[in-house]
C-alpha cells in the first residue's frame, strides 16, 4: 500500500538541512594534507608529506623503473614527435648514465615529470578518473604543478589515459 506523507515546506528544509550536515560531517572524517605552500590535497590516502611523496614518486629514483612502467602502461609516442634520443628506447643502459649532463638522463627526467607533476594534480583534486583530467580545475592543478601537458601529448598520444593507470597503481601505495 502506498501512503501520501505531506510535508510543509519547513520540514522539508529541515531534511534537505540533516542530509547535507550529514553529508558534510562524513566528508570531515577523511583528514586532508596541506602542504607548506598552502595547496590541499584532495585524494583519500594523502595524509602526510610522507604519502604524497610514495604516491607522486612513481619512479622510485631511478630512470630504469620509471621507463619499464610507462611502458608497462602502454605509453606510446606521437608518430611524428619523439624525444631524441627516445628515454624509452630498450637499448639504453640505464645503469650507465651518471648524470644530469647525458641527453638520455635529461629526456629522461622530462618524461617522467611530465608524470609526477600530473600524479600532482590527482592528489590536489582528488580526480583519478581520465574523464577529469581535461577539466579547467584539472588543468590549474597540472599548471600549478609545472606541468607542460601540451607538450606531453604532442609527444605521447595516450598521455593521459596512461596518467590515468599510472594514479591507479600508485594509490595502492597509499591505500
Amino acid at each position: 500500500m502506498k501512503k501520501v506523507v505531506r510535508l510543509t515546506e519547513k520540514q522539508l528544509e529541515e531534511i534537505v538541512r540533516k542530509v547535507i550536515a550529514e553529508q558534510d560531517a562524513q566528508a570531515g572524517e577523511t583528514q586532508q594534507f596541506t602542504d607548506d605552500s598552502g595547496v590541499t590535497y584532495k585524494l583519500p590516502g594523502i595524509k602526510d608529506s610522507e604519502a604524497w611523496g610514495r604516491f607522486v614518486n612513481f619512479a622510485d629514483g631511478s630512470y630504469a623503473n620509471a621507463m619499464k612502467m610507462l611502458r608497462d602502461l602502454g605509453l606510446q609516442p606521437q608518430s611524428n614527435a619523439t624525444m631524441e634520443p627516445n628515454p624509452m628506447d630498450l637499448s639504453i643502459k640505464w645503469n650507465e648514465v651518471k648524470t644530469l649532463n647525458d641527453r638520455r638522463a635529461l629526456n629522461a627526467d622530462r618524461l617522467t615529470s611530465f608524470f609526477t607533476d600530473g600524479l600532482e594534480a590527482i592528489a590536489e583534486t582528488g580526480w583519478h578518473d581520465e574523464r577529469y583530467f581535461r577539466t579547467a580545475p584539472f588543468q590549474k592543478a597540472l599548471k600549478r604543478a609545472g606541468a607542460n601537458t601540451a607538450e606531453a601529448q604532442k609527444l605521447y598520444k595516450n598521455y593521459y589515459k596512461v596518467l590515468d593507470g599510472l594514479g591507479k597503481f600508485q594509490m595502492k601505495k597509499i591505500a
